[in-house]
């Protein structure tokens, strides 16, 4: 059987010092406790949440702070949660029957609705963190009580971790309330914000950060350098401000941006073997979640790796024939499994399966593969059609495969989006984010519908925002079908 997440062990597998965790811990309990964060737009912040009156009185405290909306990030399944149910929405993965799982078929046959709360409320968890990361730019912003370095970097982080989970928030749902504040009385009347203010917020925040950080990946401490690259640097900041630019259409910020990353050689490479890629500090790797959990690397490997029958979803049959013959992702990245006499291929991009005392992966949420996939659409865009083929010339070799044959414009946008698709499957919703904003996804999902047992409606390309916060809020309206 699949091992099951919930029953597995709670403790906290120890990362810096128990002292230092416990203050994450104490914290976690009071900024995320179901009675404490759960409607932040709506509800008043109790009196033992983090904000500058309570945490940015010392450094330690501080630290705490931010470095615990990493470990929740980390301990909730947060990154599982992206990585499978927007690939299920899309036409990625299969279920492998959709009587197991409400919440999986729900996302697979795209029939979300606004009153069921079982299935990960992605609408709740994003502003929950939106809040945290609001709490520290405000409580940063003001304090004179922390050493100016920490105080630098802690809200460096903080308006990075603000700009991430917007790009989530709107590539979910569109215009979304723009919170910036922890004040619930007017937090609570808030209506949707167009999304193109949204995304320059984003790019605020991230301009921002990337004024208070370095390229450079630190520890605990914040002033020692480290290997671990667990915090966000400058070029994670430049990651993900190359992502938002390519979004906006703005492609010679996106080539810029991305350019950045990509020449910083002396942190990362693409020319590494694929079965290297995932794991932990990979040369790919620009920021990672580290697992809390003790003897447990990663969700997503417990998840899509069988145990003893198939998994809850697999691969699709229309994904698995996008790859070419030859490309070596397909046997280093996927697996398979034989059950009752039909094989079905999972995702194995993480290999480490719970049980082991030496934590060899961590979830990667920013990595350089998609960098050059960035650029080499932005340049595509840009008529750089020699540049653009080298970009994805440079994926396409780590995977065995020959010279792209796109020589125009035209040609290299439909073969980037190709390479986006097998490069990046199962990996924060990328495929589902890329159909929408290519305006690819009613075609596509039409003719994936009938495979899920489904009809396709364009409505469905956005999500169901939570109908209680529609009650509370006579601002807030619904996302059109729902």
């Amino acid at each position: 059987m699949i091992i099951n997440l919930v029953s597995m062990k709670k403790n906290i597998k120890k990362l810096y010092t128990p002292l230092f965790y416990m203050k994450i811990i104490v914290l976690l309990f009071f900024c995320f406790a179901e009675s404490g964060c759960k409607k932040f737009i709506e509800v008043e912040a109790p009196i033992t949440s983090v904000n500058g009156g309570n945490v940015y009185t010392d450094d330690a405290n501080a630290i705490a702070a931010i470095t615990g909306i990493y470990a929740k990030m980390s301990n909730t399944g947060f990154s599982l949660n992206f990585s499978i149910y927007p690939e299920l929405s899309a036409d990625n993965f299969t279920l492998f029957t959709t009587l197991q799982d409400l919440n999986y078929t729900l996302y697979f046959q795209n029939a979300l609705n606004s009153l069921y709360t079982n299935s990960p409320q992605f609408w709740d968890d994003e502003y929950n963190f939106i809040y945290t990361s609001n709490a520290a730019i405000s409580g940063l912003s003001v304090t004179n009580s922390l050493t100016p370095a920490i105080k630098q970097r802690l809200l460096g982080e903080a308006y990075f971790i603000r700009a991430f989970h917007y790009f989530y928030l709107v590539n979910l749902y569109g215009d979304v309330p723009l919170v910036l504040s922890t004040n619930y009385i007017d937090n609570s009347k808030l209506s949707k914000t167009p999304i193109a203010s949204v995304y320059q917020q984003m790019i605020s925040d991230l301009n921002q950060a990337k004024s208070l950080l370095d390229d450079q990946y630190v520890d605990a401490s914040i002033l020692r350098k480290t290997t671990e690259r667990l915090r966000p640097n400058r070029m994670a900041v430049n990651a993900l401000l190359a992502r938002v630019q390519l979004f906006v259409k703005n492609y010679a910020a996106a080539d810029a941006a991305s350019t950045e990353v990509i020449n910083k050689t002396d942190l990362y490479s693409a020319r590494i073997p694929l079965n290297q890629v995932f794991l932990k500090n990979s040369m790919e790797t620009i920021w990672a979640l580290q697992p809390m959990r003790f003897e447990f690397s990663t969700d997503e490997a417990n998840l899509y790796i069988p145990s003893e029958s198939i998994g809850p979803v697999y691969l699709s049959a229309s994904f698995l024939g996008s790859f070419e013959m030859g490309d070596l992702r397909r046997s280093t990245w996927i697996g398979e499994l034989v059950f009752d006499m039909y094989d079905y291929p999972y995702p194995a991009k993480y290999k480490a399966l719970y049980g082991s005392s030496t934590l060899t992966e961590y979830s990667i949420v920013l990595r350089l593969a998609e960098q050059y996939l960035i650029r080499a659409e932005a340049r595509a865009k840009l008529n750089d059609i020699s540049g653009s083929q080298s970009d994805l010339n440079e994926i396409r070799h780590r995977a065995g495969l020959p010279n792209t044959s796109a020589n125009t414009t035209e040609d290299l946008l439909t073969a980037i989006l190709k390479e986006r698709r097998i490069e990046l499957f199962s990996e924060w919703g990328h495929r589902w984010l890329d159909l929408k904003r290519t305006d690819l996804i009613n075609s596509v999902m039409q003719k994936e519908a009938p495979f899920k047992g489904a009809t396709w409606q364009p409505y469905m390309e956005l999500y169901p925002i939570p109908y209680a916060d529609i009650k509370v809020n006579s601002n807030l309206t619904q996302n059109t079908g729902y």
